[in-house]
């Protein structure tokens, strides 16, 4: 009996152990990975742009993306509830061009707008669809805007290495 209650509390003392936050914290030379990692060791992020894609080269004028309600982004771009156009604002304080590079495995996707079914009426609802770079060239190619050429996406990737470059709903 006096075997079974030693390692009875033995365990529990290794448990208790190793569960009270004696993990090793991320330091800044050992950043949490929340980004993925491709195989060149880049930085995958996501970033909201406007792009100019002919299927070849891939030419990206970031941006900021701000929400109503987001106080923090608000504040500091000096935008007030006014501001706020159907719920958001898009800020581009630099507006330029520059070319990363995309990645022969990348996805595409546009929003089109297909009949759904909600509580007994049908309504058109914008819905991502998974496109060919071909077809997504087309897309954006058929957008007209007086400022920009294309509509607003959001990429994932990098400057080095873009892997998803996906159509932002614009309400």
């Amino acid at each position: 009996m006096k075997r079974i209650t030693f390692l009875t509390v033995a365990v529990a003392i290794i448990i208790l152990a190793t569960s009270c936050g004696n993990a090793p914290k991320p330091t800044a030379e050992e950043p949490q990975q929340t980004e993925q990692q491709p195989a060149d060791g880049s930085n995958q992020t996501e970033t909201n742009a406007y792009i100019k894609f002919d299927g070849t080269t891939l030419l990206v004028d970031e941006f900021v993306w701000v929400s109503w309600g987001d106080t923090a982004l608000m504040e500091k771009y000096g935008l007030s509830d006014d501001d706020m156009d159907d719920d958001y604002n898009i800020v581009n304080e630099v507006k330029k061009y520059e070319e990363w590079k995309l990645l022969p495995n990348a996805t595409f996707s546009i929003v089109k707008y297909l009949p759904r079914v909600i509580d007994g009426e049908e309504y058109t609802v914008p819905t991502p669809v998974e496109v060919s770079s071909e077809e997504f060239v087309v897309h954006i190619n058929q957008y007209k805007d007086n400022e920009y050429p294309h509509p607003p996406v959001l990429i994932t990737g990098s400057r080095s290495g873009v892997s998803r470059i996906a159509e932002i709903y614009i309400p």
